[in-house]
C-alpha cells in the first residue's frame, strides 16, 4: 500500500502568477485509495476599495479552502482521477482573522461600526486570509526537499512523503486601502505548513508593525477549523470534545443531526485540542495548537456549531500576555498549529 503524498499542481486560473494545488493526504482506510484532499487555493482580489464585509479584497494569499475524502482511481501525469466520498472542511478562513477596536475617532477608517459604548467603534470586517487586507511578499514550495517555483511551475502530479509549504506576507489595516495604496501595514504574517501521512504541522508567526492597533476583544483568531459536521442531513463528524494542554477533557456535544438551532461551546481559554469524530461514517479529525512565544497567551476557546454551513467551527482567540489586546511595534506572536483528517473506512468503503 502507497501511503505517499499525492501533489497535483493545477492550471492557473486568470493569468494569475500562481497556481492552485491539491495535496491528497492518505487515510487508514483499508485498501489505500481513500485520501483527504486539502485545497491550496491562491486567492487574489485587487479592488483595494470595497469595504464591505466579508468582501475578501485587497488580497494575494494562499489559504487551505475546504477538503473533501476522496476515493482515488487512478494517479498519472495528466492528473488525479478521483470520487468525491464526503466534503470535510467546509469553505471559511482556517489560519487567521484579526478584528480591530477603534477606541478613539482618531482611529475611524470607513464603515467603522459603533461598538455600543460612546465613543468607541470597531472595525466591520476582519483582516487576513478570506477576509483579504492581506498581500503575499514571498512563497515556497518543496517536495522530499526539491525546490518547486511556483510561479513558473506547469500542471503536473507527482508522489513525496514530506511537503513543506511556506509564504509570507503583509496585513494591511482595514479601510485604510486605496487605488494607490494597499493600506497601513499593521504586521508581517509568515507561515510554514509541512504535510505528511500524520496531518498537517503549520508554524505561524505574527510580527507587529506598529503599536497602535487595538485587537477587538476575543478577536484575534490565530486558529480556526470548519470541520464539517454534516452534508445534505447526512452525518460526517457529529461529535467534538476538547482537552487542555495535559489532556484531560473539558467536555464537549454529541448532536443529533441534522441540527436545527446555532450555538457556541466555550471552553474559557483552557482548550488546547479538539478532537472530532462520527458514530456513523468513519470520519475523524484532531486539531490544535502549542504557543511557541510567551508573550502569547489563549484569550478564548470555543466551537461554534453553526446551522446553514453543517460544521462545528473550532476557533482560538489570543493576545499579548504583556500588553494585552494592544501588542508592542515588534512583538512576535508564534504559534505551532496541527490538523489531521482521518477516515477509517466504514459504509462506502465496504461499497467498494
Amino acid at each position: 500500500m502507497d501511503k505517499r503524498l499525492i501533489l497535483e499542481i493545477l492550471p492557473r486560473k486568470n493569468g494569475h502568477t500562481y497556481p492552485f494545488f491539491r495535496v491528497y493526504v492518505p487515510t487508514s482506510a483499508p485498501g489505500g485509495a481513500y485520501f483527504v484532499r486539502y485545497n491550496f487555493n491562491y486567492e487574489y482580489n485587487d479592488d483595494r476599495q470595497n469595504y464591505a464585509p466579508n468582501s475578501t479584497t485587497n488580497v494575494s494569499n494562499y489559504r487551505i479552502r475546504e477538503a473533501q475524502l476522496v476515493r482515488v482511481t487512478n494517479v498519472s501525469a495528466e492528473g488525479v482521477m478521483q470520487e468525491t466520498v464526503l466534503p470535510v472542511l467546509q469553505a471559511g478562513e482556517i489560519s487567521l482573522a484579526i478584528r480591530e477596536a477603534l477606541p478613539d475617532t482618531a482611529h475611524l477608517v470607513p464603515g467603522a461600526v459603533p461598538s455600543g459604548k460612546e465613543g468607541e467603534y470597531y472595525a466591520a470586517d476582519f483582516i487576513g486570509g478570506y477576509h483579504g487586507d492581506e498581500r503575499l511578499t514571498e512563497v515556497a514550495l518543496r517536495a522530499d526537499g526539491e525546490a518547486l517555483a511556483l510561479s513558473e511551475i506547469a500542471p503536473t502530479v507527482r508522489r513525496c512523503e514530506k511537503l513543506c509549504f511556506s509564504q509570507r506576507a503583509i496585513l494591511y489595516r482595514w479601510g485604510t486601502s486605496a487605488a494607490e495604496s494597499f493600506g497601513s501595514p499593521v504586521a508581517e504574517h509568515a507561515q510554514e505548513l509541512t504535510v505528511t501521512a500524520n496531518g498537517i504541522r503549520h508554524r505561524q508567526e505574527l510580527t507587529w508593525l506598529r503599536d497602535d492597533f487595538h485587537i477587538r476583544r476575543s478577536n484575534c483568531y490565530l486558529q480556526m477549523f470548519t470541520m464539517r459536521r454534516e452534508t445534505n442531513g447526512a452525518p460526517v463528524c457529529e461529535r467534538f470534545e476538547a482537552f487542555d494542554e495535559k489532556g484531560a477533557s473539558l467536555g464537549g456535544e454529541t448532536l443529533s443531526v441534522p441540527v436545527a438551532e446555532a450555538h457556541v461551546h466555550s471552553f474559557g481559554n483552557a482548550a488546547r485540542t479538539v478532537r472530532y469524530s462520527s458514530a456513523i461514517g468513519g470520519v475523524s479529525a484532531e486539531v490544535g495548537f502549542v504557543p511557541l512565544d510567551e508573550s502569547l497567551r489563549a484569550e478564548s476557546t470555543s466551537v461554534h456549531v453553526r446551522v446553514p454551513m453543517g460544521d462545528n467551527k473550532w476557533y482560538a482567540a489570543f493576545c499579548s500576555a504583556q500588553n494585552g489586546r494592544c501588542p508592542a511595534r515588534g512583538e512576535r506572536f508564534a504559534l505551532l498549529l496541527h490538523y489531521h483528517i482521518d477516515y477509517a473506512g466504514g459504509e462506502e468503503s465496504r461499497k467498494n
